[in-house]
């Protein structure tokens, strides 16, 4: 192939290449492209024990935690009573005194046997996600100590 032949057949190729690029906006140029976000859904739930009891003025707190594909960091939690929580979940629980050692607490409480689920949707709190990886917990509190948690892997 001739020099004249030869740059001919470059610049046809780069002309190519660069439609192409311009026809493809920003996915070609390895940036992620704007995706909407996803509304999660899990349920929440709390067991109930007779082994020990749950402080009536504990809290019930979820944390939506991680970072979208575009490296945004996402952290956002809210919280509820436990009596409200155990109210939405339409059972309400045995109510009787006993104790919770670790914490040092004595007194009248939530146990019993029992299953109590309510949805995320019930807290306050923004579940539309950016694309990316995000853990989401539960934890019943009391005073600041956890008393229980639980933690699941999400992915939007």
């Amino acid at each position: 192939m001739k020099p004249k032949e030869m740059l001919a057949y470059v610049v046809t190729s780069m002309a190519i290449v660069s439609m192409i690029f311009i026809l493809s906006g920003s996915d070609m140029t390895g940036r992620a492209a704007s995706l909407p976000p996803e509304e999660i859904n899990a349920q929440i739930k709390v067991v109930t024990s007779p082994a020990k009891v749950i402080p009536p003025d504990s809290a019930v707190v979820v944390y939506l935690e991680g970072t979208s594909i575009n490296a945004t960091a996402i952290r956002r939690n809210a919280s509820m009573g436990i009596g409200e929580f155990f109210r939405l979940s339409g059972r309400v629980p045995e109510i009787r005194e006993g104790e919770l050692p670790a914490l040092g607490y004595y007194g009248m409480g939530y146990t019993g046997t029992g299953e109590y689920v309510i949805n995320v949707s019930d807290f306050p709190i923004d579940r539309r996600l950016p694309p990316g990886n995000y853990t989401l917990r539960t934890a019943v509190s009391y005073k600041g100590s956890v008393i229980a948690s639980m933690e699941k892997g999400i992915v939007v």
